[in-house]
């Protein structure tokens, strides 16, 4: 504990003592445990799939003997006229609880890792968790909980799988078989349902938690080599220190001369490298996004197969409205298929409009009470739709989810002001572009999570999005704690707005259409500066219009046209998630001042042939590469223009303004997927984006010609 102490002292006096390669290694063990969790979760929940969801760990088998005239072992074994199967009624399968448990504690061990990573990353000086919670001494137990866990997990898996072989081998003409061949000869399913075969899933269970196991003894052995050579450090600066005091103490004369000119350089290039850097903060709100966003685009290759469910299992809500556009479906001949792809796009604006009305309001309310409450609020609103969306057996409760989803999502807006309050005109660019990376990992990591689920889950059964739902609350609810955690307030109280009622009246010009595209809420500023921002809204306006009703469809469009699977989907959001994140992680985030407006204009024209060639596609190279030049495009536009917004307004309008501007964007939102989803409906994909692409052209003239 004495040793501990020491490096608690070290750390807080100079963070930059810590070893850097110390920390690489701890978060190459956090990653690997994050991974490896996630693969024993999903193979183990695999093979017990494809054993009818029976709890096959520590059963007690009962296994007879099938006569057939071709019954035959599998290749490579001796051949017999006796095929052996299970008996599902007199097998003594285990506790359902307890193969629950092996299965979910990996995943929830992950999601823990995941945020002590993230914590760990963003720690600096000045610390992010009250003292003396700083480094090594968290880590230390956080790894020896983890240690704990793993080992126990790994050996009760170990031990079922043992048992489930021994099991196997009561059959004498089958003893000759290994282990895995056994788990695929007895497996109840006959298709292949899972993501990968059975004895795969064997082998991933079985080595990959003890990989999960090695991975956090590496990580708390790291932590313990770590101490001695930090106490080192730490006596040997004592001892620096106490001899500069000895040798000062001699020439005291000296130390009262006022310090040479030369010796304040290094204090003002200090300075200067304080100005440039990204704040803290803005890491804090990256996080925050990101775990938002992993919930949020999971559904995204879900949707389809979800309103598909509702479509044949209800006939109240879903059944009322198909026979309400029956006629006019006739009427135009689209087909009856496309009916989700119409109520798909009609909650997608809903959401968005919502969010346009919640924006604002949020936007105002946090100018008077501050940043951190508002972003808590938001974010215990879009837990709590995630767990409405578990249990949403109707359509209704599905559209309950989503409404209180989107009253809720004012947190993106926040985030926007937040950035605006930490940053200033050196470093705003910086920032913004960790909200476009956000977005980026979220459109990476999200829909490989849902697709993920969505091959795991048995979509015959009722409530089969219970897990991805719940995944998604989770991240929800460990998104609060983060913010709880490690958010600091950004709005001083010196610097907030005066009344409450002048803030909530700005809101309400938000709302008003007319007084949102006239900036009506922003007061005080010059002639030029409200032209400018004018201009900028109807251009961000249009964009948004079409790009995000062309945005939209484009799931429904793989899904019916191209028959991609939610694996598909998923292949295709990683494509242009990592495009998109590597563009503003390496490009975008170091755009100079001078050329934002210019990569604006230049994504904006990008895009336009990207919709056309999407809408031309007939296989699936046109539509990667559709894709991927829309990805391009994604990358610069709305970073680059927010960028550009967030310079006007004095300190504390930088909430409205941006406010005006997001719900300028969720209006867009709100009007364009309903549009382009009954063109889609109506005239097919082909036209529709063939149109939007076109139309494209508009918005990309107007930033050109733009004056700022």
């Amino acid at each position: 504990m004495t040793v501990l102490c020491s490096h608690h002292r070290i750390v807080e006096r100079e963070p930059s003592k810590v070893n850097p390669r110390w920390k690489s290694c701890t978060v190459f063990s956090l990653l690997l445990i994050v991974s490896s969790c996630l693969v024993v979760s999903f193979s183990l929940h695999g093979l017990i799939a494809d054993y009818k969801n029976h709890c096959l760990l520590k059963a007690n088998l009962h296994i007879v003997a099938k006569t057939g005239d071709n019954g035959t072992i599998p290749t490579g074994a001796n051949q017999t006229d006796v095929q052996y199967g299970i008996d599902e009624y007199w097998t003594n399968w285990n506790s359902g609880t307890y193969c629950d448990t092996l299965k979910n504690m990996p995943l929830f061990q992950g999601i823990c890792c995941t945020i002590w990573l993230a914590i760990f990353l963003i720690h600096g000086p000045g610390g992010i968790l009250p003292q003396p919670w700083r480094i090594v001494f968290p880590s230390l137990i956080f790894f020896l909980g983890c240690l704990i866990v793993s080992l126990l997990t790994a050996s009760f898996i170990t031990q079922g799988l043992t048992h489930l072989c021994a099991e196997f081998q009561k059959v004498d003409s089958l003893q000759g078989l290994s282990c895995a061949r056994l788990i695929v000869y007895f497996s109840l399913v006959q298709e292949n349902t899972t993501a990968v075969q059975v004895d795969k899933n064997y082998f991933l269970t079985l080595v990959f938690s003890w990989v999960w196991f090695g991975a956090t003894v590496f990580g708390f052995c790291i932590i313990l080599l770590r101490i001695p050579s930090i106490n080192m450090t730490y006596n040997l600066d004592e001892l620096k220190k106490r001899s500069a005091v000895a040798n000062t103490s001699h020439n005291i004369r000296n130390n009262l001369q006022p310090a040479p000119k030369h010796e304040k350089v290094p204090e003002s290039s200090k300075n200067i490298t304080d100005i440039t850097r990204t704040h803290r903060t803005a890491y804090v709100i990256f996080f925050s996004l990101l775990l938002d966003l992993l919930a949020f685009t999971m559904i995204l290759p879900l949707l389809p197969s979800l309103l598909e469910y509702y479509r044949k299992n209800d006939n109240q809500l879903y059944g009322y409205l198909a026979n309400s556009i029956k006629q006019f479906q006739v009427w135009i001949g689209a087909p009856e298929r496309f009916t989700s792809v119409l109520f798909g796009g009609a909650l997608g604006s809903m959401f968005s409009f919502l969010q346009f009305l919640s924006s604002p309001i949020v936007g105002a309310l946090s100018d008077y009470y501050g940043r951190k409450p508002l972003m808590l609020l938001c974010a215990t609103g879009i837990a709590a739709s995630y767990g409405i969306w578990a249990y949403s057996e109707s359509f209704l409760l599905f559209v309950i989810a989503r409404f209180v989803g989107g009253i809720s999502k004012g947190n993106v807006s926040l985030c926007m002001a937040v950035i605006t309050d930490v940053s200033n005109q050196q470093n705003r660019g910086k920032a913004m572009a960790l909200v476009g990376i956000a977005f980026s990992l979220g459109f990476i990591a999200g829909p490989m999570i849902g697709a993920m689920f969505s091959r795991f889950s048995d979509k015959t059964g009722t409530l089969w999005f219970f897990a991805p739902a719940m995944f998604a609350m989770l991240l929800a609810v460990a998104d609060i704690l983060f913010l709880a955690v490690c958010m600091k307030e950004t709005l001083p109280k010196e610097k907030r707005s005066n009344r409450i009622i002048n803030s909530l009246s700005h809101a309400i010009d938000h709302i008003s259409i007319r007084a949102l595209f006239r900036f009506s809420a922003v007061e005080n500023l010059s002639q030029k500066d409200v032209r400018s921002l004018r201009s900028l809204g109807v251009t961000y306006f249009l964009y948004l219009f079409l790009y995000s009703g062309l945005e939209f469809t484009v799931t429904f469009l793989m899904y019916h046209k191209f028959g991609y699977t939610s694996i598909d989907q998923a292949k295709v959001f990683l494509t242009t998630g990592v495009l998109m994140a590597l563009l503003q992680g390496s490009v975008v985030r170091r755009l100079p001042d001078r050329l934002v407006k210019t990569s604006a204009v230049f994504g904006l024209y990008l895009i336009i042939p990207a919709f056309i060639i999407v809408g031309l596609a007939e296989s699936s190279l046109m539509l990667y590469l559709g894709m991927i030049l829309f990805a391009i495009s994604t990358a610069f536009v709305v970073t680059c223009m927010t960028t550009i917004t967030s310079k006007y307004g004095d300190f504390h309008q930088k909430g409205t303004v941006l406010g005006v501007f997001r719900s300028l964007g969720a209006l867009a939102r709100a009007v364009g997927p309903i549009v382009a989803s009954v063109a889609f409906w109506g005239v097919g994909a082909r036209v529709t984006y063939i149109a939007g692409g076109m139309l494209l052209l508009w918005p990309a003239l107007m930033l050109q010609y733009l004056k700022l």
